[in-house]
């Protein structure tokens, strides 16, 4: 069920977290395929091919640094790694956070449901429980909607990462 959003994928980071003098760039990954994951030690997907391509032309090192979406979010705010692709923009996260100008990729929200769910509409999901990204711009977007539809029986069930989001889904 598409909810036809586009949010915006930002390569963000990249020209305010890195000096010219810097030659390791520590990049956080969490799974998000197929615009960011991890695959043999190295930043892979779409993300992961843009950030080589730039790594390369400026001299960088990538070092890839293994987290989940909220820890990934918190340490490019504390210093523990020095950027992370593939975050959608947001007023409140541009307060504390710098931002290409530019998107490398838009992004879309799908809703995934079990075969044998009757879910058609936006309607259906009133009374249901969903599982969301902890944190991610699509939750706060996905509550608000749901909300202007008045759908009042509609819980939320925080995931740390889309791969248990999945398997909630899976299990009921």
């Amino acid at each position: 069920l598409e909810l036809g959003v586009l949010v915006l994928g930002l390569l963000g980071l990249l020209a305010s977290a890195v000096n010219a003098s810097d030659q390791t760039v520590r990049v956080g990954v969490y799974q998000n395929a197929p615009k960011i994951f991890l695959s043999e030690g190295r930043v892979s997907g779409i993300f992961g091919d843009l950030l080589q391509q730039v790594a390369d032309n400026e001299g960088w090192t990538l070092v890839p640094v293994a987290c989940q979406w909220n820890d990934c979010l918190e340490m490019v705010q504390n210093g523990g790694i020095d950027i992370m692709p593939d975050v959608a923009f947001s007023d409140e996260r541009a307060a504390i956070r710098s931002f290409g100008k530019v998107p490398a990729l838009y992004s879309w929200s799908v809703l995934y449901r079990k075969p044998s769910s009757n879910i058609q509409t936006i309607h259906d999901l009133d009374g249901k429980r969903i599982a969301v990204l902890s944190g991610s711009i699509q939750e706060g977007y996905l509550k608000d909607m749901v909300r202007d539809y008045g759908l009042l029986g509609v819980r939320f069930v925080a995931a740390n990462s889309l791969d248990e989001a999945f398997q909630l889904t899976a299990k009921g």
